[in-house]
């Protein structure tokens, strides 16, 4: 894995991942960070890898 936020991200991304920054913000927790888009901040924050294209099939 990576050792810094941009080959964690690109490594992500390799895997075909989406990532999302966390945000405190009510109305949008959830800011998309596309590939090249990095968010400058002094301190830690969080983000979410995802595949939005994977469907989970349920059955009951």
């Amino acid at each position: 894995m990576g050792t810094n936020e941009t080959e964690l991200r690109e490594f992500m991304g390799s895997l075909k991942y989406e990532t999302y920054l966390i945000t405190s913000d009510k109305i949008n927790q959830l800011v998309k960070l596309t590939i090249g888009n990095y968010y400058q901040r002094s301190h830690v924050f969080n983000v979410l890898f995802t595949k939005q294209n994977k469907m989970i099939n349920q059955e009951s």
